[in-house]
């Protein structure tokens, strides 16, 4: 592990590891509660997907590990998140039904330290529920009801939005490249979707002032990421609903979406062009996604885009425009609708 950095991902191929250089774009992915896992794509193995649930390579005979390296004295915390209502929220925060439960992060940590394959109780409200670690799942004693449950370490990293590449020799056994220079200023660029579907960074100064940085975003959005922050621009107020992926304007409730790319230095992954986002137009006919499509039509997002925003939460959603209308991305039910009208149409994701 290089200097400046406490974690290495790395690759079973055989009996030997090997090293998954640049692979800060990966880390990025894994704190992020709603991300399942990550795509990649290489020359040796084709596309795979690195599936950090199972910690292993989906498909594939490859096993998958973190390896982790801190100063004596020095440990990692991590935290401790459920399913519900298509969002991942964290223990001893309020979810879907504003209620918190008995039990934090850390109470649950500890408990996991103490016996990774038992189990532990907590009650939320009046209602009783059991963790069990080894399927990792929450189970209502009462319905029986489950949900999914996941245990990620806490951000705790800087590093730089860059243009993410893959050069052939990114996944080799070899020594791993420090993704994370002294120079940068955030693990996340935030963006609003502005006029004509264009995708603005956050800045001080940004043609009208603003009172945040995509930085300053970053920060409240690493200590809560289900929660929301106040900010103005201009003579306006807004709040940044983090769980919803939008921008609202207090006074006139006028919505915007907002995205995340994750940090990356150059010669990090190729997450773009790994997969291809498609609908079913009429006749059955499946149509990339494309900001100037075969009808004429400008649409705000792109294959890549959606795939961008499918990475962070496989199970969550995302606005678009198209034309004259705006739209609902539903990735866990794989179809588009038309805000207005409810028409739906099939969508999928295929590799490129």
């Amino acid at each position: 592990i290089s200097q400046g950095k406490f974690y290495q991902w790395q690759i079973q191929d055989g009996n030997r590891w090997r090293n998954i250089n640049h692979d800060s774009i990966i880390e990025a992915h894994y704190v992020t509660p709603g991300a399942k896992g990550i795509t990649l794509r290489k020359s040796t193995y084709g596309h795979i997907f690195l599936d950090f649930d199972k910690m292993e390579v989906q498909g594939r005979s490859l096993k998958l590990r973190r390896q982790v390296s801190l100063p004596l004295g020095q440990t990692e915390v991590y935290l401790w998140y459920f399913f519900d209502n298509r969002r991942w929220y964290e223990y001893g925060n309020k979810g879907s039904t504003n209620t918190q439960a008995s039990m934090t992060s850390q109470d649950i940590e500890n408990q996991y330290q103490y016996n990774a394959q038992g189990f532990c109780q907590f009650t939320v409200g009046r209602a009783s529920y059991t963790i069990k670690f080894q399927v990792m799942t929450q189970t209502n004693t009462a319905t029986g009801m489950q949900r999914r449950i996941r245990r990620r370490p806490k951000c705790s990293f800087v590093g730089k939005a860059d243009e993410v590449s893959l050069p052939n020799s990114a996944l080799y056994s070899g020594q791993a490249v420090n993704p994370f220079p002294s120079s940068s200023t955030g693990s996340g660029t935030w963006q609003f979707l502005a006029e004509e579907g264009r995708w603005t960074d956050y800045k001080h100064g940004h043609g009208i002032t603003c009172s945040v940085s995509s930085v300053d975003i970053e920060q409240n959005y690493q200590q809560n990421p289900q929660g929301s922050m106040q900010f103005t621009a201009g003579g306006f107020s807004y709040t940044l609903d983090f769980s919803r992926m939008v921008q609202v304007n207090s006074s006139t409730r006028t919505e915007r979406s907002v995205r995340r790319l994750p940090a990356a230095n150059q010669g990090a992954f190729k997450l773009l062009g790994s997969w291809s986002w498609t609908f079913q137009g009429d006749e059955g006919v499946w149509t990339e996604y494309t900001r100037n499509n075969v009808y004429g039509i400008v649409c705000s997002v792109s294959s890549d885009d959606i795939e961008q925003n499918y990475q962070q939460n496989p199970q969550g959603s995302m606005q678009f425009t198209a034309g004259r209308f705006s739209y609902t991305l539903d990735f866990s039910n794989m179809v588009q609708t038309n805000n207005r009208t409810k028409t739906r149409r099939t969508v999928k994701r295929s590799p490129a």
